[in-house]
């Protein structure tokens, strides 16, 4: 885990997702509020999953137009990796990066 300006990043093996972004957000709990930017390595956002209020957004691709709430962490990683998945194995993608979200 790196730190670039105040932002957090990490880079993980697509397969490892949910346990490792599980793991980055035990890490920056202390500041609020919790959220990822996911990107792949060539630095192309594939989503960004942050708190509001009560619920966890996703929003795939950075399309406001496209999110899904979610009242809970491990609701919204699990369709977030469904989504991973389908681009990875589309793209050859093995690695991406999480940093963390400032709203």
């Amino acid at each position: 885990m790196k730190t670039m300006n105040n932002n957090i990043s990490l880079k993980i093996d697509h397969t490892e997702f949910v346990q490792k972004t599980k793991e980055f957000l035990k890490n920056v709990a202390k500041n609020s509020p919790l959220g990822i930017t996911l990107q792949t390595t060539d630095n192309d956002v594939h989503a960004v999953v942050y708190e509001a209020e009560r619920f966890v957004i996703v929003v795939p691709g950075g399309t406001k137009e496209s999110a899904k709430l979610y009242g809970n962490w491990n609701e919204a990683l699990l369709y977030t990796q469904r989504l991973l998945k389908e681009k990875c194995h589309a793209q050859n993608i093995t690695h991406l990066v999480l940093t963390q979200y400032k709203a």
